[in-house]
């Protein structure tokens, strides 16, 4: 059976759905609250003892929830699926015995031993789909696809892989360095697979440490960095060559906002910009203002960029950098020369203009907007590398210097350099 559904609505499907609170716990995609009116959710659960409880834990939220009681696989049929002692870990996949010594720490209680909490405590035999099979029997639009699958995360993205190759802009797995089930395919199959069909690795989230043998208490260490959860894009280019790709360039933009990925997001809109037609489409959904405001706030802001390694060491000051007598990694650099090379492609009273702007402001437009839609963990990020960045490149470019720990803008230095170019350009 199939539907009709709003293709500017975002679609989110998310595969091991207990417990999935939408906007928070086991939910991967972190949606602020003003958007979510404008999603539709499709949670995957194998355990049919659950449903209930992840309609309860989410029934508080203004978004279109459906929860779909069955196992993803990488094709449809029946499949055996384990129950584990812990069910969070139940999987298609049982553990792989050569790493029944792994245990992490639970803060909560105490040790997590994976072997026996995660052992099959019941094998039940339930009916499996692949998402391309589901797509294409009930219509759904996949947008953005994340797994949670217990180490079948490979096999579930090989059953979405003509969803994911033509129709969706991103997805968000589990991801693990070793086969810690087996069998399984390991975070370079993975990579291989988004490789293949116009993904690239964005960002790689640990877990935390694991620990491959159980110590007393007073005699433990450091652990070993082998599960995570790891995030692909769609690549632009690839989204272009789409039917319709201004609605895809949206919603890839949208995703990267959410995963904080703000450059990612800004290059996507630069690029529906250019399409002809796509900035007059109307819309009421807060995604699409809220993605009109950034691209209009980062067209007025100052396009100010830090120096580069080539501005600051010429060919001949790296090669010099090998010489017997130089100890430090990178030896101080030539203010003047930095400056000659960075103004010989930046507008000198651009730059004091784009300082003043960047530098005056509590919040700059774009961080306001950020926060305006309650997005501020982002909006501290984008105000911490704008301080940061602003202060290496004033400090590369002999304009400030760190004094008590603070920095201090050396004014006179910025209006000689002004006054100098001035001088030069009449």
């Amino acid at each position: 059976m199939t539907q009709h559904l709003d293709p500017e609505r975002l679609y989110v499907h998310h595969v091991g759905g207990r417990l999935s609170n939408i906007d928070g716990q086991g939910f991967p995609l972190p949606l602020a609250k003003p958007f979510l009116p404008d999603v539709d959710v499709y949670l995957y659960e194998a355990d049919a003892n659950c449903i209930e409880q992840i309609y309860n834990v989410n029934q508080h939220l203004p978004v279109k929830l459906e929860v779909i009681n069955g196992a993803v696989a990488a094709a449809s049929g029946r499949t055996k699926f384990h129950l584990c002692h812990d069910r969070y870990g139940s999987s298609l996949i049982p553990l792989n015995p050569r790493y029944r010594t792994l245990y992490s720490l639970a803060n909560a209680y105490g040790d997590f031993t994976c072997w026996d909490s995660g052992r099959t405590v019941e094998e039940i035999e339930i009916d499996a789909v692949s998402i391309d099979d589901l797509r294409r029997r009930r219509g759904f639009l996949v947008d953005f696809l994340s797994t949670d699958a217990e180490g079948a995360d490979f096999d579930l993205l090989q059953g979405a892989r003509e969803t994911l190759k033509e129709h969706s802009i991103g997805f968000y797995c589990e991801a693990q360095l070793i086969e810690y089930r087996k069998p399984s395919r390991h975070f370079g199959h993975i990579i291989d697979f988004a490789d293949s069909i116009g993904y690239r690795l964005v960002r790689y989230d640990n877990h935390g440490d694991l620990f491959y043998y159980r110590g007393p208490i007073g005699a433990r260490g450091q652990g070993s960095n082998i599960f995570g959860d790891a995030l692909f894009l769609k690549e632009i280019d690839d989204v272009l060559g789409r039917p319709e790709p201004g609605r895809q360039l949206r919603k890839l933009a949208f995703v990267a906002f959410c995963f904080g990925q703000v450059e990612y997001a800004m290059e996507s809109l630069k690029a529906l910009a250019g399409l002809p037609g796509e900035a007059t489409v109307p819309s009421d959904l807060v995604y699409r203002t809220f993605l009109d405001r950034a691209a209009e706030t980062h067209r007025s802001m100052p396009a100010l960029y830090p120096p580069r390694y080539v501005d600051c060491y010429s060919v001949a000051d790296a090669k010099a950098f090998n010489a017997p007598d130089v100890t430090a990694p990178l030896p101080p650099h030539s203010v003047h020369a930095v400056r000659e090379r960075y103004f010989s492609y930046t507008d000198r009273a651009g730059f004091l203009a784009a300082v003043q702007a960047l530098s005056g402001a509590v919040h700059t437009s774009f961080e306001q907007l950020l926060l305006d839609h309650e997005m501020a963990p982002l909006a501290r990020l984008v105000r911490e590398r704008r301080i940061a960045a602003l202060g290496r490149t004033l400090r590369t470019l002999g304009y400030a210097k760190d004094v008590g720990g603070q920095l201090h803008l050396d004014v006179d230095a910025l209006q000689a350099s002004l006054g100098e170019f001035i001088g030069k350009a009449t």
